[in-house]
């Protein structure tokens, strides 16, 4: 099996080679005895999550950064698909004014019930930096937008396998600083913006915000860094030999090199590039996220919430049991509790939580 990628390379999958052998032949297993494996061999993850996530590992297979960037190339998950459908919501492309990246575009995502002085949220999709696209995001962003007064910008920043570090963190900047001074038009209160995203989305919410703290130039009132993607040094406990489903030290250090490019292995990477690495946390905006416990983010997300804790900022975070990295994307009970909880986290922050812009 092989997907040409769109400059017509031909590239080839893991997925059948793996398969064959475990479904047909004389050694097969077939889907009952793949379970039972399963079991077997990874015991700590929830039951319902199993299957599937060791069905994302054989498609989404890669060790270098090369293997990351060819994925790339092949659209895997940064294909142009449609735009999203939904008979509750307008879904509208716009583009956002930068001097940096000209062609720079992102997706307004609104309920059809519009009311005014709605909330502002800037959603930064994940992906490694490398992969993902906002056109994907609606089982995130639908939530907020119909559950409270929300408007989302999910804006499509820059890949690194295109252009590394600090091109993710000028898109998002630019389209932050857009919201703001589109916020009447977009019927959104300027002094209730939030940012919010997933893995390398969640890094660079913080990078964001940490950006905007020093720039002064935008106030953030809220931030949701869902398990972030923060330390280019892999440093932490839960990192080290992880080798869980999904995302695990290996595809992390693969990402943080295409991210950071000559950058990595250095010790000039910017605190805006691996916020992990920022020592002053004062005068963040209050924070929400959650993590599995099996995840390799998991010691670097509590350990920046805490951090955010000492430095006398409300932060909140939930764990969640034999839960590996990005497990929100697959329906079971344990993902449903899991959204439930961050609904119920982020209409307190709605109803909490304001940052007055600055006069200009």
């Amino acid at each position: 099996m092989s997907l040409r990628g769109e400059d017509g390379q031909v590239f080839p999958m893991n997925l059948m080679k793996k398969l064959v052998p475990l479904l047909g032949g004389r050694h097969q297993l077939g889907l009952p005895g793949i379970r039972h494996y399963l079991a077997w061999r990874y015991p700590q993850v929830n039951p319902d999550l199993r299957f599937r996530g060791w069905m994302t590992d054989i498609l989404v297979d890669f060790k270098k950064p090369e293997d990351l960037r060819a994925y790339n190339q092949t659209g895997l998950t940064t294909f142009r698909v449609p735009l999203p459908q939904d008979p509750d919501l307008v879904i509208e492309e716009v583009k956002i004014p930068s001097s940096q990246n000209p062609g720079l575009s992102a997706l307004i995502y609104r309920s059809k019930q519009t009311r005014p002085q709605a909330t502002g949220l800037l959603w930064l999709h994940g992906g490694g930096y490398a992969l993902g696209h906002p056109r994907l995001e609606l089982p995130f962003i639908r939530q907020f937008v119909l559950e409270t007064n929300t408007v989302v910008l999910a804006p499509d920043y820059r890949l690194s396998a295109q252009e590394p570090y600090p091109a993710a963190l000028e898109d998002a900047y630019a389209s932050l600083v857009w919201l703001k001074e589109e916020a009447d038009q977009l019927g959104v209160n300027p002094d209730q913006l939030f940012v919010g995203g997933p893995s390398a989305g969640g890094g660079l919410t913080i990078a964001t915000v940490l950006y905007a703290r020093d720039q002064n130039q935008v106030q953030v009132a809220f931030h949701m860094p869902i398990y972030p993607m923060i330390d280019d040094r892999l440093s932490t406990e839960s990192m080290k030999g992880n080798r869980e489903m999904i995302w695990n030290e290996i595809k992390n250090r693969a990402g943080w090199q295409l991210y950071l490019g000559d950058l990595y292995g250095s010790e000039e990477v910017p605190i805006y590039a691996a916020p992990y690495r920022a020592l002053d946390l004062s005068d963040m905006p209050p924070a929400y996220t959650h993590v599995g416990d099996l995840d390799p983010f998991l010691d670097e997300t509590l350990d920046y919430m805490k951090r955010l804790q000492a430095a006398g900022v409300a932060a909140k975070y939930r764990v969640y049991p034999g839960a590996y990295h990005g497990y929100e994307a697959f329906d079971c009970p344990l993902t449903r509790q899991t959204m439930a909880d961050w609904l119920a986290a982020y209409k307190e922050a709605v109803a909490q939580y304001f940052a007055p812009q600055k006069e200009s």
